[in-house]
Order: structure tokens, then C-alpha cells, then sequence
């Protein structure tokens, strides 16, 4: 872009709408035939222009939010088909965008709960010799086997698997 190229106010009204509708930034550049680089160099320059465009994005986002609460809870129509010929419909209903929009507005219900406030330490070994590390495994487990049987013989229970 050549500085002080400008756009056409008509053209920044469609690109404003385009993303008021929830496309993308490419989306509604092409719509008004311009670049991707250009749009956002204009919003650059131009501080109203920047104000309108983050209204516009929010209310893109608004209208998608919109539209997947609408295809959660209301679904959508498709076809149905038999040997080629549409014999009816069904009513299809998204759990996923349910579950997204559950999560968006009530995150502290809804989100994945993981707790990342572990510590502690982690030791990884690297081994080419996968079934040597199959072999650590098994010594490792037979090793506990054993010295829970020893517990048991010391706590005076009888040893598992045995007729007593």
C-alpha cells in the first residue's frame, strides 16, 4: 500500500460488516478487494477505524455465539436419504457446541478440572531397548509382589493363593 492510499468509506463499511457478521479478517478483506496487510495497516493509522473494528469483531463474535447456541439447542434439518431419493429429515443437535458454550459462561462449573499445582520430582530415562525397560517393569512389580507377601507373613495373614 502507497502511504496515503486511501479506501473508500463504503468499502470500510462493508469490511465492518463482513466482520460484524462473524467472518474472518481475511474474509471481509476480500470481499472489499484489498489485503489482509492493508486492512490492518489503515487500522494502524487510523484510530477510529481500530475502535470500530473491535466493535465489529465483538459483534462477529456475539452473532457466532449466537448461531452455535442455536444449532445446540434447536439443531439443524438434514436430509435423509434412501437409494438416492431424500425420503425425509432428521432434527441433529450439537452436545459439543453445548458443552463450549456451558464452558464459556460458566467456566468454574464447566471447565476441565486439572490441578496443576503439583511438585515434586520426575525422572525419565531414555532406553533404545524396549524390552530390557519391559524387563525393569516386571522385576519391579514382581519386587513389590514380594514384599507385600513379606508384610502379610509378618502381619501373621496367611499368604494369598494358599488352602489354609
Amino acid at each position: 500500500m502507497r502511504r496515503g492510499t486511501k479506501v473508500p468509506t463504503k468499502k470500510i463499511e462493508r469490511f465492518l460488516n463482513a466482520l460484524a457478521r462473524g467472518f474472518s479478517v481475511q474474509r471481509a478483506c476480500d470481499e472489499i478487494g484489498i489485503a489482509r496487510k492493508t486492512a490492518y495497516k489503515l487500522r494502524q493509522r487510523l484510530p477510529h477505524l481500530a475502535e470500530r473494528w473491535a466493535e465489529a469483531l465483538e459483534a462477529g463474535t456475539d452473532h457466532l455465539e449466537d448461531e452455535a447456541r442455536r444449532r445446540a439447542a434447536e439443531g439443524v434439518e438434514k436430509p435423509v436419504f434412501y437409494q438416492g431419493v431424500q425420503c425425509g429429515s432428521v432434527q441433529e443437535y450439537s452436545d459439543t457446541l453445548l458443552i463450549f458454550l456451558l464452558k464459556g459462561r460458566r467456566p468454574e462449573k464447566f471447565r476441565d478440572n486439572i490441578n496443576l499445582d503439583e511438585s515434586g520430582t520426575i525422572q525419565v530415562e531414555y532406553c533404545n531397548n524396549w524390552r530390557g525397560t519391559e524387563r525393569v517393569i516386571e522385576a519391579e512389580a514382581e519386587a513389590q509382589v514380594q514384599a507385600a507377601a513379606v508384610k502379610a507373613l509378618v502381619a501373621g495373614e496367611p499368604e494369598s493363593g494358599t488352602n489354609d
